[in-house]
């Protein structure tokens, strides 16, 4: 599953700036009866969050600085080996869950000197 929203906004002829959310999940399983005594279940899943903001200021028609901030969040569960039935001899195995956050920012200037010549 994932998802985004966007959002644009004009705030004068030089100054334009977008708005990013997002959102993404994935999960995996597999499991195995085909011999009741080894049968086992095993699952992970990953979840992110992330907020962007970006902004451009145009001096003129050949300089431009452009600026920006995000932020990620991960929350991720690295997995799970349970028994798939009565019989399975299988050890359980919970591995811990972990979470991080990622941040970042830039700065970019900008400056064509011609068309095949930029700074």
């Amino acid at each position: 599953r994932n998802g985004s929203l966007k959002w644009k906004h004009v705030f004068n002829p030089k100054l334009y700036g977008t708005l990013t959310g997002t959102f993404s999940q994935y999960n995996f399983s597999f499991n195995s009866t085909k011999n009741p005594v080894n049968a086992f279940i095993m699952d992970f899943s990953i979840r992110q969050w992330n907020g962007k903001a970006d902004f451009t200021y145009l001096l003129n028609s050949q300089h431009s600085l452009k600026a920006g901030a995000s932020v990620t969040r991960y929350q991720l569960a690295p997995g799970n080996f349970q028994p798939n039935s009565p019989e399975s001899l299988v050890k359980p195995d919970l591995l811990q869950s972990e979470q991080a956050n990622e941040s970042a920012i830039y700065l970019d200037d900008n400056f064509e000197v011609n068309r095949h010549l930029s700074l």
